[in-house]
């Protein structure tokens, strides 16, 4: 039987910041939650099964939704003993993704926020457009 490959164009409806801090996924959850004065709750972890390398991991995320401003903020964390969620992203231990029509308007004021709240080391936006293994992020 003959193999077939399914192809699908997405269109990508998020921004995202990638953050490097050396700290627990509990503890970025509350660091962000004090910075940008929401309330992330912990939801099932994110199963991925990357099958070319052989590697099984499982990613902590956290939700907010801001229903005011029609947001939802998602913080995913990118690495999990050896595994990464977005290989290019290497540098960043996490991942917030905002999504919703108005988030292109909100990123500034988000990335000043985080960029300030302490023990971040650095953070910064990432165009999803130009990641390859971005579709990663679109089973969340």
């Amino acid at each position: 039987m003959k193999n077939q490959e399914i192809f699908f164009d997405c269109k990508i409806d998020f921004e995202l910041i990638a953050v490097s801090a050396n700290v627990k996924g509990y503890r970025m959850a509350w660091l962000l939650n004090k910075a940008l004065k929401i309330d992330f709750c912990r939801q099932r972890d994110f199963e991925f099964s990357n099958p070319s390398a052989g590697r099984f991991s499982r990613h902590e995320i956290y939700l907010f939704e801001d229903h005011l401003n029609y947001l939802d903020y998602v913080l995913i964390s990118n690495k999990d003993t050896g595994a990464i969620l977005i290989p290019e992203l290497k540098a960043a231990d996490f991942l917030l993704m905002i999504r919703g029509s108005n988030a292109p308007m909100h990123l500034d004021d988000i990335y000043l926020k985080v960029r300030n709240a302490p023990e971040i080391q650095t953070d910064f936006k990432v165009d999803a457009e130009k990641i390859k293994s971005i579709e990663n992020l679109l089973l969340i």
